[in-house]
């Protein structure tokens, strides 16, 4: 079966400065792709390496630091023994973000650790993909796919306060901020639902 695809509309830039709009390339140089999702495989593991060791693309990512090599071969592994298992008995849902056919990140949804039965979504992209809405579209099918595997599951996207390209993708997502920022690790997050 072909994967997901998702044909956005032209990216609408919001008015005001650059810092405000996370989207704010030229639209010149926003070139609009054919967004998919693949199961993360041994393929994806030569972009994935590539993207993974960038420390500005890693910095909002759990502890935010680049991956090695062999965290790389873990997480590749882990992903192939889930997409192994039914979907019914699947508890995290990873999937490479193939932007024109080629691997430019990794989106999920997960458990996560640090707070039983949530469920949240994570999303990176290669230094090129962003500000393209690759991301975007690489979350609406993503959330589209897990949901129909588990209608009315809720998820949310727990974003640094610091991350204003993420923050404001959220907001343009339509996901309603949480009044108070949550703290993980340490960190204070904000949490979209």
């Amino acid at each position: 079966a072909r994967p997901p695809v998702f044909r956005g509309p032209p990216p609408k830039l919001k008015a005001g400065p650059p810092e405000h709009n996370a989207m704010a390339a030229p639209l010149a140089e926003v070139t609009l792709v054919e967004v998919t999702l693949a199961d993360v495989g041994p393929e994806h593991e030569g972009a994935l390496r590539a993207i993974t060791r960038h420390a500005a693309t890693m910095k909002w990512i759990a502890n935010g630091v680049a991956w090695s090599g062999e965290k790389l071969r873990r997480f590749l592994k882990y992903c192939a023994e889930e997409a192994g298992q039914p979907r019914a008995e699947r508890e995290n849902y990873y999937s490479a973000v193939l932007a024109g056919g080629e691997c430019v990140g990794v989106v999920g949804v997960h458990p996560v650790n640090y707070e039983p039965g949530v469920r949240a979504l994570t999303v990176f992209v290669a230094p090129a993909a962003a500000g393209k809405k690759v991301g975007t579209r690489a979350i609406r099918l993503a959330l589209a796919a897990y949901w129909a595997h588990s209608p009315g599951q809720a998820v949310c996207v727990d974003v640094n306060v610091k991350n204003a390209p993420m923050n404001a993708l959220a907001t343009s997502l339509g996901l309603e901020r949480e009044r108070a920022p949550v703290k993980i690790s340490g960190k204070e997050y904000h949490r979209y639902t």
